[in-house]
């Protein structure tokens, strides 16, 4: 039996994670839609970085679309926060995501966000998709989230204070879907930035994308190199970050619900001081 608790579900892929369980994870949050009468607003769908992480979506659409719900595709991989605000941004019924945080490469897993006011998902095996026949067409339309939400982002910013100091700064995110946020919102505030390991790799380096002190050697000999203020490394699906100071001392992030935007509120209050 599948597992499905507050911080979703993941397994091993081909091992517990396959198509097969995937479809038996999407049929249960169709259950969800009907049930709480959510047919009416759309439903993202994004993924991460991963393995197969597309394809896994994409299955998972194609049985989400037996409810004739329509969707939201992101254009590719992107953090969780970011999904998660875009949620409300377009009203949209919650978002199914494939990501496994910040496992190692040989994983993937579930996620799904409720809409504003929902309660959580309770997963239930053995549900049966209720038939809607030929009148359940879904609509489709991809979408990139980034541009708004780093409007968004830059309007909760001190961006005059940010540009005065402009900090030198490296970011890492580990190869995962973070690569291109934080770096570019921190550039357009005027910082100085270096962004490494800013390419898929479904191996992240032969690393787990966890923002673990020992998983961050290089980004750690970067700031010293660099004489940077910060380092910041985001896990593989954006959702938790950790910091290297100027003097390379580690410390993990505090909990938040959007990681790329509470780094970016360190850089501001330090700014002041730089």
């Amino acid at each position: 039996m599948l597992k499905f608790g507050k911080d979703g579900w993941s397994a091993v892929i081909s091992d517990e994670f396959t198509f097969a369980n995937v479809r038996q994870v999407a049929t249960a949050v169709a259950g969800y839609l009907i049930d709480r009468k959510l047919l009416d607003k759309p439903l993202i769908v994004g993924y991460d970085a991963r393995f197969l992480s597309e394809k896994f979506a994409e299955t998972a659409m194609k049985t989400l679309a037996e409810t004739g719900i329509s969707f939201l595709l992101t254009d590719r991989d992107v953090p969780l926060p970011v999904l998660a605000w875009a949620v409300g941004d377009r009203g949209a019924a919650g978002a199914f995501v494939v990501s496994a945080g910040g496992l190692p490469h040989q994983y993937s897993g579930i996620k799904f966000i409720p809409g504003h006011g929902q309660s959580a998902l309770e997963y239930q095996s053995g549900l049966n998709l209720p038939g809607r026949g030929q009148a359940a067409k879904s609509k489709l339309e991809r979408f990139d989230p980034r541009e708004r939400y780093l409007k968004y982002a830059e309007a909760s910013l001190d961006i005059d204070a940010i540009n005065k100091a402009k900090p030198k700064i490296v970011v890492d995110p580990m190869f995962g879907s973070g690569r291109g946020y934080l770096d570019l919102l921190l550039q357009r505030a005027g910082c100085q930035v270096e962004e490494i390991h800013n390419w898929r790799d479904v191996l992240f380096g032969g690393l787990a994308p966890d923002p673990k002190e020992a998983n961050l050697q290089e980004l750690k000999a970067k700031v010293l190199g660099n004489k940077a203020q910060f380092g910041f490394a985001l896990s593989g699906d954006g959702a938790s970050f950790a910091v290297i100071d100027g003097q390379g001392k580690y410390s993990p992030g505090h909990e938040s619900p959007d990681a790329i935007l509470a780094c970016a509120k360190i850089v501001e209050k330090t700014a002041a001081v730089l």
